[in-house]
C-alpha cells in the first residue's frame, strides 16, 4: 500500500510540475510579446509598404500544394542554408530527403530493437526533431550573419547604380564586390544575369529559393521598380532606410528574446531533470515506469504537456522575432 502511495505521488507531482511548467511558459511568452511589440510598431508603415510589394510574388502561391511547401521550406532551411549539405539535398528535395532518411531508420531501429516498431518510432521522432532543432540552430546563425552583410551590398548597389545606367550592370557590378559569403548566396543571380536571364525572371526565381527576407524584399523592390521604370536611384535610398529600419528593430527584438532565454530554458529543464532524478534516485519510479500501459500512458500525457508548452513558446517567440 505505501508502494502504491509512493507511486502515485511521484506521478501526481510530475503531473503537476509538467502543467505548471507548460502554464509558465505560456505566460513568459505572452508577457515577452507584449514587451515587444511596442518595437514592431515602429515600422509598421514599413512593414505595410513591404508586404505591398511582396504580394504579387506570393500571390497565386499560397493555395497550391501549400502544406508540401511548407514541409520543404522548413527541411530546405534546415539541410541548406544551415551549410551541412546533408546527402546533398538541394532546395527541390529536402522535404523528400527527410522523409527517406526517417523511413530508412525507423526499418534500421526496428529490427535492431527486435521487431519494437513502437519504439524504434519515437526513437526516430527523437532524433529527428533533436536534429531539426540543432540544423535549425546553424541555419538562423548563417542567416543572421548574412543578414548584416546586406546593409553593405545595398550601398554597394547605390554606388553602382549611380555609375551605370543599366541595373543589369550595377547588380552584377555590387555583386562583385560583396563579401565572400554574401556573393555565394547572391552568385545565382550573378550567373544568370551574365547568361543574359532577365532581370524580372532571374530575381523572382532568387525570390523563392533564399531564406534571407530582406534580400527578398530587395529583389521584389527592384524588380517591381525596374518594370515600372522610376528612376532607381531615389528607389534604392528608401528601400535603404526601411532595410536600417528593419534591422534596427530587429536587434532589439534579438536582445529581448535573449533576456528571456535562460528563464525558458531553466523552465524547460525542469521537468526531465526531475523525471530523470526521481527515476534514478527511487526504486519505486523505476518499478513503475515502463512496465505497463498505464505507465506508458501517463509518461505520454506527461511528455505531451510538456512538449506542448515548449512549442507554443517556441511558435510564440518565432513569431515575434519575424513581427
Amino acid at each position: 500500500m505505501a508502494n502504491f502511495f509512493g507511486n502515485n505521488a511521484i506521478i501526481l507531482v510530475e503531473l503537476i510540475v509538467a502543467v505548471f511548467v507548460g502554464v509558465l511558459l505560456l505566460l513568459i511568452a505572452k508577457l515577452a510579446q507584449g514587451y515587444w511589440q511596442q518595437y514592431a510598431e515602429r515600422i509598421s508603415s514599413d512593414k505595410q509598404f513591404e508586404d505591398a510589394l511582396t504580394s504579387e510574388f506570393d500571390d497565386g502561391k499560397k493555395n497550391k500544394n501549400k502544406l508540401w511547401r511548407k514541409w520543404n521550406r522548413y527541411w530546405e532551411k534546415r539541410l541548406v542554408d544551415s551549410g551541412v549539405n546533408f546527402l546533398a539535398a538541394n532546395r527541390d528535395n529536402a522535404g523528400k530527403m527527410i522523409i527517406y532518411v526517417d523511413l530508412a531508420l525507423l526499418a534500421v531501429l526496428t529490427l535492431a530493437l527486435g521487431g519494437s516498431f513502437l519504439g524504434a518510432a519515437l526513437i526516430t521522432v527523437g532524433l529527428t526533431i533533436l536534429a531539426s532543432f540543432v540544423l535549425g540552430m546553424m541555419a538562423n546563425k548563417k542567416i543572421e550573419k548574412l543578414t548584416n552583410q546586406v546593409p553593405a551590398f545595398l550601398s554597394s548597389l547605390r554606388a553602382a547604380n549611380d555609375t551605370n545606367s543599366s541595373t543589369r550592370t550595377a547588380l552584377l557590378q555590387a555583386i562583385g564586390t560583396t563579401s565572400d559569403e554574401l556573393h555565394e548566396e547572391l552568385s545565382p543571380i550573378e550567373e544568370q544575369l551574365a547568361a543574359g536571364g532577365s532581370i524580372k525572371t532571374v530575381l523572382m526565381d532568387f525570390y523563392e529559393k533564399t531564406s534571407i527576407d530582406i534580400l527578398r524584399f530587395l529583389m521584389a523592390c527592384i524588380v517591381l521598380v525596374n518594370e515600372s521604370g522610376k528612376d532607381m536611384r531615389e528607389q534604392l535610398k528608401t528601400i535603404q532606410e526601411i532595410v536600417d529600419a528593419q534591422m534596427e528593430v530587429d536587434r532589439h527584438l534579438k536582445k529581448a528574446v535573449a533576456s528571456v532565454m535562460p528563464t525558458i530554458y531553466v523552465s524547460s529543464g525542469l521537468i526531465p531533470g526531475l523525471f530523470l532524478y526521481t527515476y534514478i534516485v527511487q526504486p519505486i519510479s523505476r518499478q513503475f515506469w515502463f512496465h505497463s500501459v498505464f505507465a506508458w500512458i501517463v509518461f505520454l500525457i506527461v511528455v505531451g504537456l510538456f512538449s506542448l508548452g515548449l512549442f507554443m513558446t517556441k511558435h510564440m517567440v518565432d513569431n515575434i522575432k519575424k513581427l
